[in-house]
């Protein structure tokens, strides 16, 4: 029997290679600057959190870590942008 220490790393045709170190799970979101705009037009117009992860393929958790400054903005001038982008009042 071969011990545990024992490794094999070769690819489909023999060759032997490093296997890359990685870690597990999903790789660490990172926000962009036109996320943080993405995430702070989709609350002017009034989306929830839940909604706002989804539109940007996240989750709620995620969201609320990386995005609190956009999702606490009380600010209205989001919200007058957008409006005046559609031609509304």
């Amino acid at each position: 029997m071969i011990g545990a220490s024992y490794y094999f790393a070769a690819d489909l045709f023999g060759r032997p290679f490093e296997p890359a170190l990685k870690r597990r799970g999903r790789p660490r979101h990172v926000p962009t600057a036109e996320l943080r705009q993405r995430v702070a037009e989709l609350h002017a117009e009034g989306l929830g959190q839940v909604k706002i992860a989804h539109a940007i393929g996240i989750t709620g958790p995620t969201l609320a870590r990386h995005y609190r400054i956009e999702l606490n903005s009380k600010s209205q001038a989001w919200r007058g942008l957008i409006v005046r982008e559609r031609g509304g009042n």
